[in-house]
């Protein structure tokens, strides 16, 4: 190599090393350049989880090498696309916003089986009742209510059966059900009446609402509800009501999934699951379709969905994985 070519390769080196390095360090920050912008940006961060693990992520067509639970530190800022799959379940896609310099999650997103509902047997001929009662007991104390002509009453009644009047209620025919702690739970059923009490408050009806369907969610302290036609979540810790979704055809159950921020419900004919999250798009899924439906349950793992309802000449027990 010529002596004179030398000064030139070494300057040439430093010079590319110079701008190399910069560059190097800036990417491995998080730092891109956006053509469409024509700048340079610090991307987000998007952490993905699901129940059950193991799903596929993709960001706008680009599938991760990773499945879930994932994080992508490397993020452009804007709307992307996310879509998750996993064989034999219900694919998942929602649009998200992610902001430079920060992280935005989608945690516990539930995937659902998407094999069908199979018959499992007829109706059965015994029925369980639940047995309904208009006193408690509240922190020691005995809590009933009365019936006068035009009204209800809540009272703490005392061993020698002098009552201590808690508060006034619409005339109606109620029992008490299972509450969250510290409340009082009420259920008119021939008027379709809920009401909710805390007998420590100087107002103590936190909740007086028509409703026909309507289950709790003991440990978060809120109450999934309906008249027949909307969705309702009352939340009990900061008093504030949330509609869901109205519907045009007629609601038959309702209940909270056990796992994640889900809802289901069912019209006659489908049983639906809907995420609570509206970021994007509120997603819903349709768990099982019959010719009609008269009720479901889930059970308490979330792993299985049981439908009571016709579909062409079978009737009874229907039954599908949802997990």
């Amino acid at each position: 190599m010529h002596k004179h070519l030398q000064p030139i390769l070494f300057f040439t080196f430093v010079a590319a090393f110079l701008i190399t390095a910069p560059l190097v360090v800036l990417y491995t920050a998080g730092f891109r350049y956006e053509f469409g912008k024509n700048m340079i940006v610090k991307t987000g961060v998007l952490s993905v989880s699901t129940i059950p693990k193991g799903a596929v992520l993709t960001i706008d067509g680009e599938a991760e090498s990773t499945k879930t639970p994932v994080v992508v530190d490397t993020v452009l800022p804007g709307t992307h696309t996310l879509t998750l799959q996993k064989e034999g379940f219900l694919p998942w896609k929602k649009e998200l916003e992610v902001f430079s310099q920060s992280t935005t999650f989608a945690d516990d997103v539930v995937l659902f089986g998407s094999a069908p509902l199979t018959f499992v047997s007829k109706p059965s001929s015994t029925e369980t009742k639940l047995s309904a009662t208009s006193a408690t007991i509240f922190e020691g104390k005995t809590v009933q209510v009365s019936s006068l002509q035009d009204r209800s009453v809540l009272s703490f009644v005392d061993e020698a059966d002098v009552a201590s009047i808690i508060s006034y209620l619409p005339a109606g025919s109620y029992s008490f059900e299972q509450a969250p702690p510290s409340l009082l739970f009420l259920v008119d059923t021939i008027n379709h009446r809920l009401v909710i009490v805390n007998p420590k408050e100087e107002q103590p009806i936190l909740f007086n609402q028509s409703a026909s369907l309507y289950d709790w969610h003991m440990s978060r302290s809120r109450l999934l509800f309906s008249d027949g036609f909307d969705l309702q979540i009352y939340n009990a810790v900061d008093h504030t009501s949330d509609t869901l979704t109205r519907l045009s055809e007629r609601i038959v159950d309702l209940a909270w999934y056990p796992k994640g921020e889900v809802v289901l419900y069912a019209t006659t004919s489908k049983v639906v699951a809907l995420e609570l999250d509206r970021r994007g798009s509120q997603n819903r899924f349709d768990l099982g379709l019959l010719d009609h439906i008269d009720s479901f349950s889930v059970d308490a793992t979330g792993e299985q969905l049981t439908v009571i309802g016709k579909q062409l000449d079978q009737e009874g027990t229907f039954q599908k994985q949802l997990q």
